[in-house]
């Protein structure tokens, strides 16, 4: 994460003083500088739904595969006691 920023940072700097007058300049920056912050609080609430969808999907998944191995189980059990 830390390289990112190092390699970034410097670069989008230059790009936006490049393509900003100077007065507008602190507001790009500025603007820049809060994905930082935006990106962390949506990380943090983004990533808890996304961690309660996964488990939940995680567990139907198992169910599923379950049930599956269930039938066939079933199914070699009766093919098996219908030729005997």
């Amino acid at each position: 994460m830390f390289v990112r920023e190092a390699a970034c940072t410097p670069l989008a700097s230059s790009i936006i003083a490049d393509y900003f007058v100077a007065q507008q300049r602190a507001l790009a920056l500025g603007f820049y500088n809060w994905g930082i912050y935006i990106g962390y609080s949506m990380s943090y609430a983004v990533g808890n739904f996304v961690t309660l969808s996964l488990v939940l999907f995680s567990f139907w998944c198992i169910v599923v595969v379950l049930i599956v191995i269930l039938l066939v189980v079933v199914l070699v059990v009766a093919v098996t006691a219908a030729v005997w």
